[in-house]
């Protein structure tokens, strides 16, 4: 029993799990917490209403759409080196946001959102963290095949919330503690970076997006 514990707590050690909940805050006015919205009760799973057709489409020219972020470890080898989204796809993110804001979003003409790029990563070299997102849209009109919006963001993060940092930390060393808890404290750990990074990636593209239509 002692032996199966002691395999059990290597195992969840070495693990490190990252768990994404990237949502766009603003999806219900309503909400009591408007910081949170409706987008805190629906999972992929949850269906977007049939009768509401959109007239802006979504498509998505990555590699692996299901994929919302990767992890690169560096001490904790049983990590899962992919990462999927708590709320669904990047696609299933913008596509819901225009169906449960259309007034948001309005516009007569149909317009095709394509995802060329999107990378949400945290690469840890045991002495530092870099945390960095990457995303290229584009927004044409289906009938003029104009485009109107060619929406890119870039950004990163280099902290010291790293694998090898916090095994320090963890063990009576006081070097570990030091060095990572202040980082904890300022940068928030890998996760609380991902979730950030996707989360202001997605938010800044509709933001364009809104200011694209009005323009139109």
């Amino acid at each position: 029993m002692k032996q199966k514990l002691h395999l059990l707590l290597i195992i969840t050690f070495f693990s490190g799990c990252i768990a994404l909940r990237v949502y766009v805050p603003h999806s219900s006015p309503e909400s009591l917490d408007p910081f949170r919205g409706s987008t805190e009760e629906i999972r992929t799973e949850s269906p977007i209403n049939s009768k509401t057709i959109s007239p802006i489409t979504v498509e998505d020219k990555t590699d692996n759409g299901e994929i919302f972020g990767r992890r690169s470890p560096s001490l904790f080898f049983l990590s899962p080196r992919t990462l999927e989204n708590h709320y669904g796809t990047l696609s299933q993110l913008i596509e819901r946001e225009i169906a449960l804001n259309p007034n948001l979003y309005h516009t007569k003409e149909k317009y095709k959102i394509t995802i060329h790029q999107f990378s949400l990563l945290a690469n840890d070299v045991c002495y530092k963290n870099v945390t960095s997102v990457d995303l290229h849209i584009t927004v044409e009109s289906q009938k003029s095949k104009k485009q109107i919006l060619d929406f890119n963001h870039s950004d990163k993060l280099e902290s010291r919330v790293t694998d090898c940092m916090f095994t320090l930390a963890t063990a009576p060393v006081f070097l570990g503690w030091v060095a990572y808890l202040p980082y904890i404290g300022f940068r928030g750990t890998r996760e609380d970076q991902l979730n950030q990074m996707g989360r202001i990636a997605v938010l800044a593209f509709f933001v364009r997006l809104k200011e694209s239509l009005v323009e139109k």
